[in-house]
């Protein structure tokens, strides 16, 4: 008697992982938090950091300080939360600034725009 091997290929599908990008503009500050005058010059550079958590900002990027939108890519789906600072050519560093939250979800934009203030 002869056997035969049936032999079964399954194929699951998985759900795609699906990935988000998200631009961040901001205008640069004009004045120190005294009111002292900052002109453009004095910026170094700003940080952006990002997150999954309020408060809690696990990513960041130093960007110089004549940029003012930066994009940040392969994000995951869900909530990620963003803010900034800025650091002076004497180190000063900013108070963070205002944090933006967004939602990243299937069936919504892969990319937005956020502005902070």
């Amino acid at each position: 008697m002869n056997r035969i091997l049936l032999f079964f290929l399954l194929i699951l599908p998985t759900a795609a992982l699906a990935r988000y990008s998200a631009t961040i503009e901001w205008i640069a500050p004009t004045a120190y938090e005294d009111g002292t005058p900052l002109a453009p010059e004095e910026i170094l550079s700003f940080e952006i950091m990002y997150g999954t958590e309020s408060g809690n900002y696990t990513n960041s990027v130093t960007v110089s300080g004549d940029a003012r939108q930066y994009s940040v890519s392969n994000l995951a789906s869900g909530t990620w939360y963003f803010v900034a600072t800025v650091t002076t050519v004497e180190l000063e560093t900013s108070v963070i600034s205002n944090e933006v939250m967004r939602r990243f979800s299937r069936g919504k934009p892969r990319s937005v725009t956020i502005k902070l203030r």
